[in-house]
């Protein structure tokens, strides 16, 4: 019996320090944060065209199922809307969002949380820069994340696979853009 009290207090003593590393690790300075920059070879009129119209932005954000305003008003600093998003093949996950800045074609900041009823509870801070660059867009994602319960103790597990479906996404927006014809500058003449 020894032997069994041995093996069971060898268990309960590496989960504790499973637990124990999670919870240092989802410590760490750059927990939850992500940033991703790209190159699109379009003006950032353009690009921004498709992070801020409904329809062009599902051409790049494959996982929306479904998006709800709940304001009045467009575009704006305090917008705020409902999306129903894939998590996998049968799971969806509803998150609310709230504009938090805009200053076309430069700038978008929002907000991002997760809904109510959600397994994962986080908030997350989401800002879209885009720089010209002679007709082109250097575009910057950062997103910082913020999460509740026990879903803080997989930060270091969220963090780099959220990362990773930010990556996929934002080489889909490139995509998407560039399977535009590039936009005639205002200024120009035919």
């Amino acid at each position: 019996m020894k032997w069994l009290a041995r093996i069971l207090l060898a268990l309960v003593s590496l989960l504790l320090l499973v637990v124990l590393g999670l919870f240092l690790a989802g410590k760490r300075e750059g927990a939850g944060f992500n940033q991703v920059t790209v190159e699109i070879s379009r003006p950032p009129e353009q690009v921004w065209r498709h992070l801020t119209e409904p329809e062009l932005t599902r051409k790049w954000m494959s996982d929306i199922r479904e998006v709800t305003p709940l304001t009045e008003g467009g575009l704006r600093v305090g917008a705020r809307s409902r999306m129903v998003v894939s998590v996998d093949a049968d799971e969806t996950m509803v998150l609310e969002d709230e504009i938090t800045r805009v200053e076309p074609p430069h700038r978008l900041e929002l907000t991002i949380k997760s809904g109510a009823e959600a397994d994962v509870s986080f908030a997350e801070q989401v800002v879209y820069t885009l720089e010209p660059q002679d007709g082109r867009t250097k575009l910057t994602v950062t997103g910082k994340s913020e999460f509740s319960g026990v879903a803080s103790l997989f930060e270091p597990i969220i963090t780099p696979t959220a990362k990773a479906g930010l990556e996929k996404q934002i080489l889909a927006l490139k995509a998407a853009v560039e399977a535009e014809p590039a936009a005639m500058p205002a200024n120009a003449h035919p």
